[in-house]
């Protein structure tokens, strides 16, 4: 901040303490609004093993393996099978609600075929969380 005092001449300088001033409350604004405004569901991602341990330690899973794919033969279209039983459309919620009433654990595993249409499986999805589960888990069916 020099000040001239004699001199004739205007000093044309820009001043920019007070717009630095303005960015550092920005920023500090802002550093405080982010984590607030941070929206979204929280993931379970499954625990990853390797070849070896996965060979050496083979895991057996209990809980319910619900599976969805397109069959035109069947009634509405859909081949749904729970635990390798086959079922239709309309016995999946009394089925499911069997299942999960003697279960401490309400998971559900849901494989869904690749032609199955989105609306259909929200439909399952919302008849298994009516039936009592907590968790459905979407697994990938493996290529052919």
């Amino acid at each position: 901040m020099g000040v001239s005092i004699g001199s004739g001449s205007i000093k044309s300088d820009p001043n920019v303490v007070p717009f630095c001033d303005v960015l550092l409350v920005l920023l500090i604004i802002f550093m405080v609004l982010t984590p607030t405004a941070q929206q979204g569901m929280d993931v379970k991602l499954p625990e990853v093993q390797s070849q070896k341990e996965a060979e050496q330690n083979p895991v057996k899973s209990t809980i319910p393996m619900l599976v969805v794919k397109n069959d035109p033969s069947k009634p509405g279209g859909l081949d749904i099978t729970l635990n390798n039983q086959p079922l239709t459309y309309s016995e999946l919620l009394e089925t499911l609600r069997m299942k999960l009433s003697t279960r401490v654990d309400r998971r559900i595993f849901l494989r869904v075929g690749p032609k199955v249409k989105y609306q259909t499986v929200v439909d399952i999805i919302d008849k298994a969380k009516s039936a009592g589960a907590e968790a459905v888990a979407l697994v990938p069916i493996p290529a052919e």
